[in-house]
């Protein structure tokens, strides 16, 4: 779980825990995993501190460890650095999960921000709607789901450019639409 402001408590005792000292004890196993990406014009360097010894500190229910999260993003075209940190924790035991495999989830948790909702707001103006009112909003929402769904199930990996493709040819848009399962498993 990341923990943000809707937790104020638990996040200011995980900075205070996070930024002074403890004292190291044999149990703590603290772990460090940096990783290194570049990409999209900036270079990212992410360092995930995950520690046991911090989740005895913390009046939160069955914690195995807290987790730190420091995110440095270097923009190449202007020379703009970026810092953001993050806290979390986790139930899973310390010896489950490696702290490399716990960095991955954590940027993979930013898929479905990326391929989901920013594609909803941005490409499909669902914000931009005027449907409000009963169990609309939620059967456009299924809509739009479904309809990306169907898009990225038939290869499409911009949705801009599918919808600009199906767009030029109102009836290939329909054919896609009677598309039966077993036919879009052979797409």
């Amino acid at each position: 779980m990341v923990v943000k402001e809707n937790q104020p408590t638990l996040d200011t005792a995980i900075n205070g825990l996070c930024t002074s000292p403890l004292p190291a004890l044999a149990t703590d196993q603290t772990v460090t995993v940096t990783t290194i990406a570049h990409g999209r014009g900036r270079l990212e360097t992410r360092t995930l501190t995950r520690s046991a010894a911090l989740a005895r500190y913390l009046d939160w229910p069955q914690i195995g460890y807290v987790l730190r999260r420091t995110c440095c993003r270097g923009i190449l075209t202007t020379g703009d650095v970026q810092e953001e940190t993050t806290y979390g924790v986790t139930s899973v035991p310390p010896a489950a999960i490696s702290a490399a495999a716990i960095e991955g989830v954590w940027r993979g948790r930013w898929a479905i921000e990326n391929k989901v909702h920013r594609v909803r707001d941005g490409t499909l103006a669902e914000d931009a709607g005027q449907v409000r009112t009963g169990t609309a909003p939620q059967a456009m929402a299924a809509l739009r789901n479904g309809r990306l769904s169907l898009l990225r199930g038939v290869g499409w990996t911009t949705i801009a450019d599918a919808l600009r493709h199906d767009g030029a040819s109102p009836l290939r848009a329909i054919r896609l639409l009677s598309t039966t399962p077993l036919a879009l498993a052979r797409l």
